[in-house]
């Protein structure tokens, strides 16, 4: 947070355009969010605070409508989800055998956590390709709304065994308080390379992560990184 004196300063204008972040090199020091100090699933509501789903449900406005995101709070890494995500549509990773040396090929694909830079990289290399949002990377990046003043992304196959740890008590209390399947069925691609031909992607139903063609149809999971 920023402050004058002991005054918490709510809200920072440029002009009368209202400031959504402020970076000090790569820290971001402008809003700094509250994280919770136990891991797990939570509800990021409207009014800028972390619920567990439990004190969420007994709100009494506990409609999708209040929610900003679902945060996944781990030790290793933070991610925040959208309340709501496409999984149904399939996106190719970019366009067949696209060697893309703007991210490094992985070999081992679990040790990739750079998916915001991935994101960029991939985006800034496919949007004049063919359009940003046809490939994964650049449908992640697109997605709205952004509720904390920074771009959604398309996680790093690192990121997403990170989440996955958290799946089935999303995908439960989704499912308990909206009444829909939050992961639906497709794979996820990751933002982790493998070589010129495939890329990396966790296959929910299957517990399972590999590298797939990159031409494949999959989903997209948008996240943020909390913390």
């Amino acid at each position: 947070m920023i402050k004058l004196g002991s005054t918490e300063i709510a809200n920072v204008m440029l002009g009368t355009t209202k400031v959504d972040a402020i970076f000090l090199g790569n820290t971001k020091v402008y809003p700094i969010l509250d994280l919770p100090a136990v891991e797990g699933v939570y509800v990021y509501h409207v009014d800028k605070k972390f619920y567990t789903f439990p004190e969420f449900q007994k709100m009494s406005n506990h409609s999708i409508s209040q929610v900003l995101g679902y945060a996944i709070i781990d030790s290793i890494g933070s991610f925040l989800l959208p309340p709501k995500i496409n999984n149904t549509s399939g996106y190719r990773w970019s366009p067949e055998n696209f060697d893309t040396f703007v991210v490094p090929d992985v070999g081992i694909g679990a040790d990739d956590f750079n998916g915001k830079e991935n994101t960029e990289a991939l985006y800034n290399t496919f949007r004049n390709v063919a359009g940003s949002s046809k490939y994964a990377a650049g449908a992640a990046r697109s997605h709205t709304p952004v509720p904390i003043g920074t771009n959604w992304y398309l996680p790093a196959i690192g990121e997403l065994l990170i989440i996955h740890k958290y799946q089935t008590e999303v995908q439960d209390y989704v499912f308990d308080t909206f009444g829909f399947n939050y992961f639906g069925y497709k794979a996820f691609w990751s933002s982790t390379q493998q070589d010129a031909t495939t890329a990396w992607l966790l296959d929910q139903s299957s517990d399972t992560y590999s590298a797939q063609p990159k031409r494949e149809l999959n989903a997209v999971l948008p996240v943020i990184k909390l913390g």
